[in-house]
């Protein structure tokens, strides 16, 4: 009876193989994700995935892989070794439903982490953090059938890549994550109209965007 009143709770883990067409062939990704939406209007969502091994890469026991997969925790595990590359997100959702089902939500994430000092902070928010913030409707103009999407991104110099795994996380060249890649804005609005309410089994999608990015590493 006491976890009722605590809110929904989800807990998520992935591990998968890259595959032969990286620096270091068939190198490994796992994470974790865990949800918490303690009202009806509100979520939060945590994150960490971490991307080792493969061929020639630095090795790890079994000790420093969980070091470095927990590294995300001040003062736990801050391994600071090679071999290991690593992204943290933290996500929060809000959700207004009455407002033609709104939901405005803001995404962060990090691919190092710098603290200890002013400086330190000021290059860790302005090269190492991405930025998501989106308002989504649901029910666009009330109809069930339109769904609206407004965001701005923002990402890091450093996202995506890293000093030892030099294809950084993509799979058969493709980004895994945003395809806008490093150092990069974009401003996107995209409307969907699903036309089964129309019995006919397809939807369209419009996408306006602007982009920018000062890297074309991938």
């Amino acid at each position: 009876w006491f976890f009722e009143h605590l809110g929904r709770f989800k807990f998520s883990y992935v591990l998968g193989n890259l595959g032969p067409d990286q620096d270091h062939p068939w190198d490994f990704f796992t994470g974790i994700e865990f949800a918490y939406k303690p009202w009806s209007w509100f979520e939060i969502t945590l994150g960490h995935v971490m991307q080792f091994g493969g061929e020639g890469s630095t090795s790890m026991n079994f000790g420093s892989s969980l070091q470095e997969f927990f590294g995300f925790i001040p003062y736990l595990s801050q391994s600071r070794q090679g071999g290991a590359n690593k992204i943290t997100e933290a996500n929060g959702r809000f959700f207004i439903d009455p407002w033609m089902g709104l939901q405005i939500y803001i995404d962060y994430a990090c691919d190092d982490s710098n603290t200890g000092s002013l400086k330190a902070y000021e290059k860790h928010f302005t090269q190492n953090s991405s930025w998501r913030l989106g308002l989504y409707s649901t029910r666009f103009l009330n109809s069930v059938a339109d769904s609206l999407r407004a965001e701005f991104v923002i990402t890091a110099p450093i996202a995506y890549r890293h000093g030892e795994f030099a294809n950084g996380w993509t799979e058969n060249g493709a980004i895994i994550g945003d395809a806008l890649g490093p150092d990069g804005k974009r401003i996107e609005l995209e409307w969907s109209h699903d036309w089964r309410q129309n019995n006919r089994p397809w939807a369209t999608t419009l996408t306006t965007a602007w982009e920018m990015t000062d890297n074309y590493w991938y």
